[in-house]
């Protein structure tokens, strides 16, 4: 069994590496340019050219030219995307999927209704159960109930990019601008994100992000960040104390990610601890 997902899933280089998860990267378009998202473009050009810079979409011929030479290796394969409400990557792989007759009974595609570091954790424990035998059937019946339980707060303390990406109006992403808004970003049920937790100072929003951390169900958790180490060195040592578990890891997110999250945003993503009747 192959498990595939998008370049949107934050997760270790060395873990995809070791444990071959292919991952597509996502298109970064920078003044006409499209780059592969943690292929052809690092955080340090985006940040320069962040203000022109946007996603677009995967294309099915993209997805074809990736999905054909794993079919051609594996009997299954499992792709698990960030959240249809937040990308059109799930309903490219869908249609690019319904157009190759070898992909037929061999392909199952999971929205995981989270994005970042959640959908890592989601890959992480996929690639776990792989591994330890399960069966196709099993395993894709797990991921669909584990993506409940798939969790991730962001600290934003830049609300320039989100501001600018129209998912709100240009009036009230200047009025944000100007507020200073530092607000924490969650992700609902049907995978929108929301907005938890009002800022206007970076004191209040670690304090909103504390809060909003402590007394939750934490399983494994994961901390992923926008070239923020040292907020998430501090974010590590305070997950650490509340939790009494180091991360199971600490990554940077994808360049997809900051386009929305800003530069200097931290996040915790975790898989909540299934609750015993």
């Amino acid at each position: 069994i192959a498990c595939v997902t998008d370049s949107i899933a934050d997760l270790p280089p060395e873990f995809v590496h070791e444990h071959k998860v292919f991952q597509i990267p996502i298109n970064i378009m920078v003044e006409g340019v499209s780059y592969l998202d943690k292929v052809r473009i690092d955080s340090g050009y985006l940040q320069e050219h962040i203000i022109g810079a946007s996603t677009a979409q995967l294309n099915t011929a993209q997805i074809h030219s990736f999905l054909k030479p794993i079919l051609n290796h594996y009997d299954k394969v499992m792709v698990l995307t960030v959240s249809a409400e937040m990308s059109g990557t799930y309903g490219r792989f869908r249609e690019a999927i319904a157009e190759l007759p070898e992909a037929a009974d061999r392909v199952a595609l999971i929205d995981t209704k989270v994005n970042s570091g959640a959908e890592g954790l989601l890959v992480r424990e996929a690639v776990r159960l792989i591994e330890a035998g399960l069966e196709f059937p099993a395993l894709v019946a797990a991921m669909e109930a584990m993506r409940a339980r798939a969790k991730i707060v962001v600290s934003v303390l830049d609300i320039g990019p989100m501001a600018r990406s129209g998912r709100v109006s240009e009036r009230i992403g200047d009025l944000l601008i100007k507020l200073h808004f530092k607000p924490l970003i969650t992700i609902d049920p049907e995978g929108k994100g929301t907005i938890k937790g009002v800022a206007f100072s970076d004191k209040k929003n670690w304090k909103n992000l504390i809060k909003a951390l402590r007394g939750k169900p934490v399983g494994d958790y994961a901390i992923v960040h926008a070239d923020a180490p040292e907020r998430a060195a501090a974010l590590e040592q305070e997950m650490t104390r509340l939790t009494g578990r180091a991360p199971v890891y600490t990554t940077q997110i994808s360049s997809a990610v900051v386009l929305f999250a800003g530069q200097g945003s931290v996040a915790v993503a975790y898989i909540e601890k299934e609750t015993t009747a």
